[in-house]
This record gives structure tokens, C-alpha cells and sequence, in this order.
């Protein structure tokens, strides 16, 4: 029974990994015309004809936690392994990251800032002492909207923030 419980979460690992290279955008050269190099930096103001477009290129990308507002507790308790990171894809509405030590992919649906997060997730489920890795899946459960102010997004629910991530910056 533990040689195939061991198989099919180090199947779902690798899947996980195989999602996550996939999504990672490629560089192009500079003379390509590539958006990347616009999407990693604060979007600009919005005009009213492209105001989704551009809220969809300031969320692209990847994102790092930074806390959660309603829990007091260090980073580094919580996530002892590494702390959760979430990269969006918005061309194909899919986002993959970690937990804080499991990997995690599924899909998004964005309108304006307007943002859920589609069930089922896939996530690997490998043992470890990551306490808030269920906390962060939870909360991403209820997220409704979000709002990025410079570096920062700020995801959140009923009515205010509960999980805040800063931008990669590479």
C-alpha cells in the first residue's frame, strides 16, 4: 500500500513540476516586441478602454507571500520550508506555485479585479510542517477580488485583505 500511495504522490510531484515549467514564460529578445518586459513592472494607469487588458498584465507573473492581515504569526513558523509563491498566467487563466511545501496549479478567473480561484487545484501532498500552507489554500478559497499597489498584491475577501504578496522581481 505505501509503494503505491509513494507512486502516485511522486507522479502528482512531477506533474506539479511539468505544470509549473510549462506556464513559466518564455524570454524573448527585446526586438521581439515581447510584453515581459512591461509585465513584470507596475502596470500603468488604466484607460477605460483597455481596463481589463491591463489589469490582466498587472497581475502576470510571479508573487511572492509577504503575510497574512488577520494572522499575527512570523513567516518563518509557518512556513519553515519556503514561503508560498503563486505565478499567473493570464493568456491561459492557469497559475502554479508552492504552498509553502507543496506545489499547487490550477486555474483563475479574472474580470476587472474581479479574481477566483477555480476548484479542484492540483496539488501534491508530500509530508511536512508547513502549518500554514492549509491556511493559505483556505484563504485562497475565499478570495473575490484583488488590488496591486506598486509591487504589492493584495488578495481578499469579503472586505479587506487576507493575503499579501510582493512582485518578483528577477
Amino acid at each position: 500500500m505505501f509503494k503505491n500511495s509513494f507512486q502516485f504522490s511522486l507522479y502528482l510531484f512531477i506533474f506539479g513540476i511539468c505544470c509549473f515549467q510549462c506556464s513559466v514564460p518564455k524570454k524573448k529578445s527585446a526586438n521581439t516586441g515581447s510584453h515581459n518586459a512591461t509585465a513584470n513592472a507596475p502596470a500603468a494607469k488604466d484607460s477605460p478602454t483597455d481596463k481589463g487588458a491591463t489589469n490582466a498584465l498587472s497581475i502576470q507573473g510571479s508573487w511572492e507571500f509577504d503575510n497574512f492581515t488577520m494572522v499575527n504569526t512570523s513567516k518563518t513558523i509557518l512556513f519553515p520550508m519556503e514561503v508560498p509563491m503563486l505565478h499567473f498566467d493570464t493568456k491561459t487563466k492557469k497559475f502554479s506555485g508552492k504552498g509553502g511545501c507543496n506545489n499547487i496549479s490550477g486555474g483563475f478567473v479574472l474580470n476587472g479585479n474581479e479574481l477566483s480561484f477555480t476548484q479542484p487545484y492540483i496539488m501534491t501532498r508530500m509530508s511536512c510542517n508547513a502549518m500554514g500552507e492549509k491556511l493559505f489554500v483556505d484563504y485562497l478559497n475565499s478570495i473575490k477580488r484583488y488590488n496591486i499597489n506598486e509591487n504589492t498584491l493584495e488578495l481578499i475577501g469579503d472586505a479587506k485583505p487576507v493575503i499579501i504578496m510582493k512582485r518578483v522581481v528577477k
